[in-house]
């Protein structure tokens, strides 16, 4: 027989006041603090994992790894680190750069900065940061008789590391960021429950039971994603 803990979307609490949950169980919901608290276990995440590449980079022995290992480390720190700080249509319940800048020291704001603008300049778009953009041709001293007297080529200097020195000015911040989200994520979770406990779930909407979804990333599913 069917009952209240079958019926979705629902309060947790019913009219009369009864508690509609039966079976201990995590549930989808609708609700904005959780969402909020969601998006900031996201971009502590992302920190976390930014700070762990870069880890990797402080190795004085870098020279030893192959330029591709290297250039990856730096690529992925890079890009994880800016991933919260940017534009992000899917992340709207918490801003993560407006709350960490208001947290910035000067030489902080300076370095959280510099790592977005790696980000958008030689990370992800072709905006020529550390590479040269030459655009050249090699002509001889007398005019060419044939195709093979005119050289043309792109240029090949590019730079795949940023260094041990900038790691390790990098590493304080990055370190800092992803504790100071830590803290906010552990304060906010503390603080909503009571909140949803206080008011008995006032305004939460309860959609279903929570079960793991596959993580579809297959060739056919990210390219039936609108654009």
């Amino acid at each position: 027989m069917s009952g209240p803990n079958d019926t979705y979307p629902r309060a947790v609490f019913d009219a009369q006041g009864a508690y509609t949950v039966r079976t201990g169980a995590s549930y989808c919901v609708e609700d904005s603090r959780v969402r909020e608290l969601a998006e900031i276990g996201y971009a502590r995440r992302d920190v976390a994992k930014a700070y762990d590449f870069l880890t990797r980079c402080l190795d004085d022995n870098d020279g030893e790894r192959p330029g591709e290992c290297e250039e990856s480390l730096w690529v992925a720190a890079v890009v994880f680190y800016a991933k919260p700080f940017g534009r992000n249509d899917a992340r709207g319940a918490f801003d993560a750069n407006a709350f960490l800048n208001a947290r910035l020291s000067d030489e902080g704001r300076r370095l959280h900065e510099y790592l977005r603008r790696l980000r958008h300049r030689w990370a992800a778009h072709d905006d020529g940061l550390g590479e040269d953009k030459t655009v050249a041709i090699y002509l001889p001293p007398s005019p060419p008789r044939s195709s093979l007297e005119i050289g043309m080529h792109g240029p090949a200097r590019r730079v795949i590391s940023l260094g041990t020195d900038i790691a390790r000015q990098l590493e304080p911040h990055v370190a800092w960021v992803r504790n100071v989200l830590l803290a906010h994520e552990d304060q906010r979770r503390e603080t909503i429950a009571r909140e949803l406990i206080a008011t008995r779930f006032d305004g939460l909407c309860l959609t279903g039971v929570a079960t793991p979804a596959p993580l579809a990333v297959d060739i056919d599913s990210v390219l039936a994603l609108p654009r």
